[in-house]
C-alpha cells in the first residue's frame, strides 16, 4: 500500500511539474490532491533579472506556496543569460477535495515598476 501511495504521489508530482516557454498558451490544469503537495516549473533567465513571481499568493485559499527556488542547468554557470528553471511548490490544504484554486504568475523584474510583464501564465489547479 505505501509503494502505491508513494508511486502516485510521484506520478502527481510529476504530471504538475510544467514548462512553458513564450508564445505557447499561457493557461495550464494542474492536478492536485488535498493534503498533498505539487510543483510548478517554468523556464526563465535569472541572470538578466527576470524573473517569475506569483501575484496572487496573499488570495490564496486552498493552496500555499511552500517554497521557491531557482534551478541553473547544466553548463549554464553563472554566465548572464544562462537558462533556468523556477520551481515552485504548494502544498493542498486537507480536505478541500473538488475545490480549484488559480495561481497567476508573471515574468518580470520585480525592480522595475510601470513596466508590464514580459509573460504571463494562468494555472487551474484541480484539487481532488
Amino acid at each position: 500500500m505505501k509503494k502505491m501511495l508513494l508511486l502516485a504521489a510521484l506520478a502527481l508530482a510529476l504530471s504538475a511539474c510544467q514548462k512553458q516557454t513564450g508564445g505557447k498558451n499561457p493557461f495550464s490544469t494542474v492536478q492536485a490532491y488535498g493534503g498533498g503537495t505539487f510543483f510548478v516549473e517554468m523556464e526563465a533567465n535569472v541572470t538578466t533579472g527576470y524573473s517569475w513571481n506569483i501575484t496572487n499568493a496573499r488570495n490564496l485559499k486552498y493552496v500555499k506556496l511552500t517554497s521557491a527556488e531557482n534551478i541553473i542547468k547544466k553548463d549554464g554557470g553563472k554566465i548572464v543569460g544562462a537558462p533556468s528553471v523556477q520551481r515552485f511548490e504548494f502544498s493542498v490544504n486537507p480536505g478541500t477535495a473538488g475545490k480549484t484554486e488559480i495561481l497567476n504568475f508573471a515574468y518580470f523584474r520585480p525592480w522595475e515598476t510601470g513596466v508590464q510583464p514580459l509573460e504571463q501564465k494562468i494555472y487551474t489547479v484541480n484539487i481532488k
